[in-house]
């Protein structure tokens, strides 16, 4: 099985877990919390070209709120 590192805290987080990317629900929850508190956030609204690129790489994705995909 494959692994990568856990975003939030550097641990090895294997593609399996539940709460993959993270490799815990501690940190998935302190991921959420960064979002929902708006202490992450975009430098810059981001193109849909660049949205479709992170999707993908990061969910195997396409944007799903651009009429074009579908």
């Amino acid at each position: 099985m494959k692994s990568d590192s856990c975003p939030n805290c550097g641990k090895e987080a294997p593609q399996g877990l539940k709460t993959w990317p993270f490799c815990s629900e501690k940190c998935r929850d302190a991921d959420l919390h960064g979002w929902l508190s708006e202490e992450y956030k975009f430098s810059r609204e981001l193109t849909a070209e660049e949205m479709d690129e992170w999707l993908q790489k990061q969910h195997g994705a396409l944007n799903p709120y651009d009429p074009d995909n579908f």
